[in-house]
């Protein structure tokens, strides 16, 4: 308002008070790397001895979490109240009163709700001092976590589930059914959730990993609708039994070696060239985590280049296929045969891109009885290219014959001509061309598998049996 010297005597206003911020999270640690201002607002001040106006107290800041306590160091706070007016007249008598401080709270408050094990809980969202009782085949520290009041090696399970006899819904001795541990292999089972493994085949626990031809694998631990295709010379039933497809007097035939020409550098990633490079390495014959080896001697190592993004790719694509895989790295052409050994089941040449000097022919006569032998063992070999001459290092002796590289340009259309491939699967008909595309000339044999609109070859496989 105004004031009116004689006439109006009002006081000052009082100041606002400081905002909540109240923040509870149930999941990740929380951090504080900015300012949370609370303060309190000044009070107004005032004319002719009248009183100025208190300040208004400072707010209220709480943050929570259900792990661990906010972490604040980087963080500031402020929970000042606001100052006390003055009047005109600096009577010290007539001072606005300053505001309370405002409180800070920070720390960690269970949640018995929030779908993890945190705070003392033993299983998600129960046991421990805070939570309610677990249920039966939850996780316990000690009998008092379980409903059941008995708590087995860390799991709570009935009662009867330790008498040593099979009785309520177990399918075997203490085991299986709604309120016991789980099977192990050999034991009687109904469903797959009644054994460890996950595999109930006509009424027993079967697994994959337990040296044993049982269920309906054709040959140990392999074979079959549970389990990995066989390699060769296991005993087989049908082609689907085979890592190779063929199955021929009931004995699996090893896998011819694969090489693949891929026009794809990997400078752009795309899920469709990802999807190509991570079929290419899972069609090798070792049914368990797959061992590759990168060839980047004269290609881009930096943090994001052509090799890395290789590297992500295959692993984010095994990943989808509920796949493993170890990658190496070779970086000196002269250790390729000691370093491609038995254990390697693919091989990648990565795009050269700075070896234009470098004479690739030379190297290529080199390797090639080592090549050549990888294969024979059915072995995967990749070049990946653009505008490079990676390619003239499979270009040797026993190999294949490829002039060069053109580049596709960027968003061209790719169709995927055999469909039926391994290589190919889940590409559908088509793709875009990524940046980093190429199309390879003066090819003898092979097998187109994806190609330009024009028919030219862009991913091309040659098997060496």
């Amino acid at each position: 308002g105004t004031y009116n010297q004689g006439t109006d005597d009002g006081g000052g206003g009082g100041g606002g008070g400081g905002g909540a911020v109240r923040f509870e999270s149930t999941g990740g640690a929380v951090t504080v790397t900015g300012a949370i201002d609370v303060r309190g607002g000044d009070g107004g001040g005032a004319g002719c001895r009248a009183a100025g106006g208190g300040g208004g107290s400072g707010g209220w800041i709480q943050l929570f979490t259900s792990l661990a306590a906010p972490d604040v160091e980087a963080g500031t706070f402020f929970v000042e109240g606001g100052e006390g007016g003055l009047d005109t007249f600096l009577d010290t008598d007539a001072f606005g009163g300053d505001g309370a401080p405002g409180r800070v709270e920070l720390g960690v408050r269970p949640i018995s709700s929030d779908g993890l094990v945190n705070q003392d809980e033993s299983g998600v969202d129960c046991g421990g001092s805070t939570c309610g009782l677990c249920p039966n085949l939850e996780t316990c520290r000690v009998a008092g976590d379980c409903t059941s009041g008995t708590c087995d090696d860390g799991l709570c399970v009935a009662a009867t589930c330790l008498d040593a006899m099979v009785g309520g819904t177990e399918t075997d001795v203490d085991c299986g059914g709604a309120d016991c541990r789980a099977c192990v292999d050999g034991d009687a089972c109904l469903v797959p959730s009644d054994c460890a493994s996950g595999l109930c085949d006509t009424g027993v626990c079967i697994s994959c990993v337990d040296g044993v031809a049982n269920g309906d694998e054709t040959d140990i631990d392999c074979g079959g609708a549970e389990c990995a295709a066989c390699v060769g010379g296991q005993t087989c039933a049908a082609p689907t039994d085979c890592v190779s497809g063929t199955c021929t007097m009931m004995v699996c035939e090893s896998q011819p070696g694969r090489l693949v020409l891929v026009g794809h550098d990997y400078f752009n990633r795309s899920g469709s060239v990802d999807t190509l490079i991570g079929n290419v390495v899972a069609s090798a014959e070792d049914p368990g985590n797959l061992d590759v080896l990168i060839y980047d001697e004269f290609a881009d190592t930096g943090a994001f280049g052509e090799v890395v993004n290789l590297e992500n790719a295959i692993e984010d694509s095994l990943r989808t296929l509920g796949r493993t895989v170890t990658v190496t790295r070779l970086d000196d052409s002269a250790d390729l045969s000691t370093t491609l050994t038995n254990t390697i089941d693919v091989f990648i040449i990565a795009e050269q891109e700075t070896g234009g000097g470098t004479d690739f022919a030379s190297i290529a006569t080199t390797w090639s009885p080592d090549l050549v032998a990888f294969l024979d063992r059915g072995g995967v070999l990749v070049v990946s290219s653009w505008q490079d001459n990676g390619f003239q290092l499979v270009s040797g002796p026993g190999l294949i014959t490829v002039t060069d590289t053109v580049v596709v340009p960027v968003g061209s259309t790719l169709t995927v001509t055999a469909a039926m491939s391994p290589v190919t699967t889940g590409l559908g008909a088509s793709y875009g061309a990524t940046n980093g595309t190429a199309r390879y000339t003066g090819l003898v044999g092979g097998t187109t598998l994806v190609e330009t609109a024009a028919g030219l070859p862009v991913v091309v496989e040659f098997l060496f049996p």
